[in-house]
């Protein structure tokens, strides 16, 4: 599992400004493939209500290919899944360009 965190504070002002935002590293052996499915399992902090919720599944949800995006608000676990040439590290971008850090 790869951890996505956002820097201390509420929500959703405790977010790192994406400047701040520490560059991708490989992910690729996370990402579990079955058939021309592809699905990782994430651990993102930060978010702490419904609107955080729902703005993170939405940018995921939004990248090409993604069929699947659900955040678990109590536990913060989110499992992505996707179709396509869409890399587990764009789907890690576009939390770290809401300023979630990884």
């Amino acid at each position: 599992m790869t951890d996505v965190s956002a820097s201390g504070g509420g929500c959703p002002s405790g977010l790192a400004p994406p400047s701040q935002v520490a560059a991708p590293r490989d992910v690729s052996p996370f990402v579990v493939r079955k058939g021309a499915v592809n699905t990782i399992d994430l651990s993102v902090s930060g978010a702490r209500c419904g609107g955080c919720l729902s703005k993170i599944e939405r940018a995921v949800t939004d990248l090409p290919g993604v069929a699947e995006a659900r955040l678990n608000l109590s536990t913060g676990q989110m499992r992505v899944a996707w179709t396509g040439d869409l890399t587990a590290e764009r789907v890690i971008a576009a939390i770290n360009d809401l300023g979630y850090r990884e």
